[in-house]
């Protein structure tokens, strides 16, 4: 069978590994000299690609110096060097954030794009200065991935720095209640929960995940929010008021396998008005849904509506999240897409053409 592997710190990313039953390998149990044979493409019964896999989930604790040997090599294929970026992001650890932060002059184009994706998904000070110094240097084809890798790391760490061209002005859509649906929100079942957690591995994104999972369901979709654990208590919360920060993730679950994937990353700035803008971001920088909260001594009070694009669906959420919980007052969403794609902006619903402008 085939078997298609998404790497989330990269969308654009997909091996494509031919395996069967010789391959059901526990990665703890093959020898790292295999694993590095097969990688250099010296074991024709393990492909490189799944040889990498299995020196991502194995326990060996130096693996961060094999994938820098395949990302700095010029000879290796281009698929297996972005592959070793993005498990070098997935991993987490100053090591292989190191790595990635020297390896930004590396020429190949795409490469050089999964390196930066995934520093946006891990890096930390020292990543966001370099790319700052460097911006200039960098080829023009990297430009959106070093934009909103520099605004992932700057929410991440607290500090200012670049944000997406569009995220302080976004034209927002709510949803037209004659024609729409509940939305199911709950607390996610702690099977759920934990299967999302092990998906998703040591702090994606570079962040601590509650295991208090809220579900969110429309029709067959199912979403979960995994909230960041540093904002779990109210005390915590006032921090949203003076500085950026991730809220969390929203993982999506795949119909056909029942795992789950990376989806949103949940941003929030405050601006001057004492309010607080909440944007949800694909992990390639793209709106997807956002508004405003605002903070008193109940807890953070927010609204959220899907971010006007084509083939966008209308959704609108209100509530509180206080001391870890949430209160829902209103979850509903649209039963169809608000415009179908390339649809001229004159023929687009009122809804649509008037939608307000969030700063």
């Amino acid at each position: 069978m085939t078997l298609r592997v998404r790497l989330p710190e990269d969308s654009a990313l997909e091996g494509v590994t031919r395996i069967d039953g010789r391959f059901g390998l526990d990665p703890d149990r093959v020898s790292l000299a295999r694993i590095r044979r097969a990688i250099a493409g010296g074991d024709a019964e393990l492909p490189a690609a799944r040889a990498m896999t299995l020196l991502f989930d194995s326990d060996f604790p130096n693996k961060h110096r094999d994938f820098e040997k395949v990302l700095a090599d010029d000879a290796a294929p281009e698929l297996l060097r972005r592959v070793a970026a993005a498990y070098l992001g997935r991993m987490q650890t100053p090591e292989a954030v190191e790595i990635l932060v020297q390896q930004l002059d590396i020429r190949d184009e795409l490469v050089l794009s999964s390196v930066v994706r995934s520093l946006g998904a891990s890096g930390g000070r020292r990543a966001l200065e370099t790319l700052d110094a460097l911006e200039r240097d960098l080829p023009a084809s990297v430009y959106d991935e070093v934009v909103v890798a520099r605004t992932f790391i700057a929410h991440r760490i607290g500090v200012e720095g670049a944000e997406r061209p569009t995220s302080s002005e976004i034209a927002f859509i709510d949803v037209d209640e004659r024609c729409s649906g509940k939305l199911g929100v709950m607390a996610a079942d702690r099977n759920d929960t934990e299967l999302c957690l092990r998906a998703l591995g040591r702090r994606p994104f570079g962040i601590e995940l509650a295991e208090n999972a809220i579900q969110v369901r429309c029709q067959r979709r199912v979403w979960l929010f995994l909230p960041n654990h540093l904002y779990s208590t109210h005390s915590a919360l006032g921090g949203l008021a003076s500085h950026r920060a991730i809220l969390g993730l929203v993982a999506s679950r795949v119909q056909a396998t029942g795992l789950y994937s990376l989806a949103y990353v949940l941003l929030a700035t405050p601006l001057e008005d004492g309010t607080i803008r909440v944007v949800a971001t694909r992990t390639n920088g793209q709106m997807t849904f956002g508004g405003s909260a605002r903070l008193d001594e109940r807890g953070l009070h927010f609204s959220l509506r899907a971010a006007a694009r084509p083939g966008a669906f209308a959704i609108g959420v209100d509530g509180t999240w206080a001391n870890g919980e949430l209160r829902v007052e209103r979850a509903v969403a649209g039963f169809t897409a608000e415009f179908p794609r390339n649809r001229p902006e004159r023929e687009l619903p009122p809804a649509v053409q008037n939608a307000r402008r969030v700063t």
